[in-house]
């Protein structure tokens, strides 16, 4: 994967983010039987974008979320902000 195509996927993960976070949140609103469903769920969603994003690092340590990316990642999450739902 080149560098430009690293940073579209890796603006595409922080848009994720915080519908990732909006459904951890819902959680709460959840039967017990419910919850455990969901919860699982998003537990893949979590799995699955942790899959995608480290072998960008790997190859573009520049780009990590909890390195040299952070500030750059933590601007693209605030820019897709799900205020709407909050």
């Amino acid at each position: 994967m080149n560098k430009i195509t690293a940073e579209k996927f890796i603006a595409a993960l922080a848009s994720t983010e915080g519908a990732i976070g909006q459904l951890d949140s819902l959680l709460s609103e959840l039967s017990e039987e419910e919850k455990e469903q969901y919860k699982k769920a998003l537990g893949g969603l979590l799995f699955n974008h942790f899959e995608m994003i480290m072998p960008i690092i790997n190859q573009y340590p520049e780009l990590d979320p909890e390195g040299a990316g952070e500030d750059n990642y933590r601007k693209l999450r605030e820019s897709f902000s799900l205020k709407f739902l909050e």
